[in-house]
């Protein structure tokens, strides 16, 4: 069964997205500026059966999320890639705990034009998936920064389409390998050999560092690798990557031939490598359990060589 009024629906909302892009300058009553209006859609066009979270920001610019995780573990590795490895900001896990034996979540992040969503819902038209959002308030009378909505679902899993897309014709992202556990700036020391590498303990990480910045680095520096150390899943190891990153990119990673490696994957807006200050990375560490190894253990030379 279709629903004219939920096409319509996302028609608008495309529409929208592709204003924000631009800007927002529109006054109250005009425009996609104003975000979308109040709609009315058939109930059981509903699959969510909870919002897991909302949050709310103004952000410019908006980084579009569109994933869905089968597992807990896929679960994180989605929360760190919204978040950038930054384990302070992840919400807390919701009560009662996600069955994914049933169920899976859907994270969705999206301009919502100059209006603040204070709830949402998600249906779906066929494959096609679409936010059911209310608003707070009316339209603000002027309109500098485009609002953003971070939604996440608890949905079913026999209420997902089997190849879902969202109204603006994007699938769902992989979350990648392991989890994104630390991501924070560095600086190298000029002419050296960035080279990754396991990290079983803070004094590998420290032996590491010591290499990357060619001047000594003091064990418990880094909160943040204290934070990921306690997070740790049974059997998950540490690896760590120094890489070009500026702006919003979040990074990824990947399997390839020789086993895995960092992608950039750039959020909108976020400034092109060639424009990162000289010397300036950011540290990238992910968790990774035995199975999500390619090739198994040996792929990394020990910490000390990062040199």
């Amino acid at each position: 069964m279709t629903h004219p009024r939920l096409r319509a629906a996302a028609a608008f909302a495309a529409a929208l997205l592709a204003a924000a892009a631009t800007g927002c300058g529109a006054s109250s009553g005009s425009g996609a500026g104003d975000g979308p209006p109040p709609v009315s859609v058939a109930p059981d066009s509903r699959i969510d059966v909870r919002t897991i979270s909302l949050e709310t920001a103004q952000v410019p610019p908006v980084q579009a999320v569109f994933t869905v995780a089968r597992s807990a573990r896929e679960d994180a590795a989605v929360l760190a890639q919204v978040y950038a490895g930054d384990l302070t900001r992840t919400p807390k896990p919701p009560s009662p705990a996600v069955d994914f034996a049933r169920n899976v979540t859907i994270t969705v992040a999206t301009g919502t034009g100059c209006r603040t969503a204070k709830s949402a819902t998600l249906r779906a038209d066929g494959t096609t998936l679409g936010l059911d959002l209310s608003f707070d308030g009316p339209n603000p009378p002027e309109c500098v920064v485009q609002a953003r909505v971070l939604v996440r679902f608890e949905v079913p899993s026999e209420r997902l389409p089997k190849s879902p897309v969202m109204f603006d014709g994007v699938r769902p992202a992989s979350p990648g390998l392991g989890v994104l556990r630390v991501y924070e700036k560095a600086t190298v020391a000029a002419g050296r050999h960035i080279t990754p590498a396991q990290i079983p303990d803070q004094a590998a990480f420290s032996r590491w560092m010591t290499g990357l910045t060619g001047t000594p680095a003091p064990t418990g520096q880094w909160p943040a690798l204290d934070r990921a150390f306690k997070a740790k899943e049974p059997g998950e190891e540490l690896y760590a990557f120094a890489v070009r990153a500026c702006g919003r990119s979040v990074p990824r990673l990947e399997p390839t031939s020789e086993g895995f490696a960092v992608m950039s994957a750039e959020s909108p807006g976020a400034a092109p490598a060639a424009s990162c200050p000289e010397g300036e990375y950011r540290v990238a560490v992910f968790g990774l359990l035995p199975g999500e190894v390619p090739g198994g253990s040996g792929t990394f030379p020990d910490p000390g060589g990062a040199g």
